[in-house]
């Protein structure tokens, strides 16, 4: 429930008395640094993760193309070609798990926000985008997505190689 949604009942949290609002500001400023914090993490994170798959796929395409059963090395690039697509899963279940994580502490964090936010004078009111809100979901969306398609896409790749190499 977003503390500015009129359809909802009212969360049933005191006022801060007047000599408190500046300690609940205090906190409020406490509590938008630690979301900042917690975005950051999943943007850095994903950024990693896409940058480090690249690598992993551009080596996995390279052996793919020089992979010859007769070449001396054969045994070594039959061995990058599986265990290229492991690493590349084990990344992606690792930073979605993360991301996961920051996400639901991001969630905390925010509903702390609104239950402070709650307690201010309405003139100290500020809309801020709800945990729960449209917005929220398709903006975190691609960190959501990205790191499952991965792991899928390694997955389809491992077991074509799998079932068609020689």
């Amino acid at each position: 429930m977003h503390p500015y949604d009129h359809t909802q009942p009212p969360m049933d949290h005191p006022p801060f008395a007047a000599e408190d609002i500046t300690h609940g500001l205090i906190q409020l400023g406490r509590i938008a640094e630690a979301v900042r914090t917690e975005i950051d993490l999943v943007g850095m994170r994903l950024t990693w993760l896409v940058i480090s798959e690249s690598f992993i796929f551009s080596a996995f395409a390279v052996a793919i193309a020089n992979y010859e059963a007769s070449h001396t090395l054969a045994a070594v690039l039959r061995y990058m070609l599986w265990t290229m697509p492991l690493v590349g899963m084990l990344l992606a279940g690792c930073v979605y798990a993360s991301i996961l994580a920051a996400h639901s502490a991001g969630q905390r964090l925010i509903a702390q926000r609104e239950r402070l936010m709650e307690r201010l004078p309405a003139h100290l009111h500020i809309s801020f985008i709800s945990s729960r809100s449209r917005e929220y979901w398709w903006g975190n969306l691609p960190p959501r997505i990205i790191p499952p398609l991965l792991f899928v896409l390694w997955l389809g790749a491992l077991l074509c190689f799998l079932l068609f190499a020689s």
